[in-house]
């Protein structure tokens, strides 16, 4: 099993964790500063969002190639079977892409349509399961469900109280969002009507933001992720953090800085969290807390769980 990492301001490092030493086994320093990471479905190419657009990269060479050229992008998404990319700016413009099939040849792409529903920036995007709708949360507080093929707005969800940060869909229950500062709640919301179904509230001392999500592959479940670097397991279905999981007790890692991504296998075997502060850590799925730790070469602005 592999990850991978992008790093302020333009490593891009992959570990082996069958390895016991903690360096990563390839780096490649990148044309340009990072900000994003997505991996291909064959596990052969990644694709960086950086500060010209999204560049693709070879796993095996660490060739380089500006895939997507638009700058001030906040937000970006591949979906589930490799054939979309979606990507959002700073000024609430959403892009969707087809890939080609050969992704490291070509001329740059041009987007199948763009649409502005967002009237502040995008921050989170993500593919439902069957790839058929795009999830944008942006700073505007709104969630909109989009169609992919035409760039339809099917949904607006609105309820938060501060911008939308993170978001992930579930199979059947709904999608997930994050609120950030002033907001501290996770919500679940029903994409047919736009109806908020549930809310959970970050319970930890102080203010604390929800900044990751990964929701387990039976969609009951979910591990929300904190800006102050802890982590929670939501239960959908009974709605309820479970105490063993509250963030001040001694069984629940806590750090300094936020969870900048949490990725979650698919078998549900390995959660990785990666945190701000450069540091990606193997947590124990049922007690949360950090069984290994790899130190990634700077700040930690992307990570992906590569299983092909």
């Amino acid at each position: 099993m592999y990850f991978a990492t992008v790093s302020y301001p333009d490593i891009l490092e992959v570990f082996d964790m069958a390895q016991s030493e903690r360096a990563p086994a390839i780096t490649y320093k990148l044309p340009n500063m990072v900000d994003g990471l997505c991996v291909f479905p064959t596990g052969n190419f990644f694709l960086v969002m950086c500060s010209e657009g999204v560049t693709v990269v070879s796993r095996a060479t660490g060739q380089a190639r500006l895939l997507i050229e638009k700058k001030r992008l906040t937000a970006f998404a591949c979906s589930n079977s490799g054939r979309y990319i979606a990507v959002g700016d700073i000024y609430g413009e959403v892009q969707i892409y087809e890939l080609p099939v050969a992704v490291t040849s070509g001329e740059r792409l041009k987007p199948m349509h763009s649409h502005k529903y967002h009237t502040a920036a995008i921050n989170c995007l993500a593919f439902e399961v069957d790839d058929m709708c795009l999830l944008s949360g942006g700073s505007d507080e709104l969630l909109y469900r989009i169609r992919v093929s035409d760039g339809v707005k099917l949904q607006c969800c609105e309820g938060h109280d501060a911008a939308i940060t993170c978001c992930a869909p579930t199979k059947d229950l709904g999608v997930i969002t994050g609120g950030a500062i002033l907001d501290f709640s996770a919500k679940l919301w029903n994409l047919d009507t736009g109806a908020e179904i549930q809310t959970t509230i970050a319970f930890s001392e102080g203010f604390t933001s929800i900044t990751s999500i990964a929701v387990l592959p039976t969609f009951d479940k979910a591990y929300l992720g904190y800006s102050d670097g802890s982590i929670a397991l939501w239960d959908l279905l009974n709605n309820r953090l479970s105490n063993k999981n509250r963030l001040l007790d001694k069984d629940v890692i806590a750090y300094d800085v936020p969870v900048a991504k949490l990725c979650l296998s698919r078998d549900a075997t390995y959660l990785l969290a990666g945190i701000v502060n450069g540091t990606v850590h193997k947590v124990n799925t049922e007690k949360l807390i950090s069984e290994r730790c790899w130190s990634t070469f700077g700040s930690l602005r992307g990570l992906v769980i590569i299983e092909t």
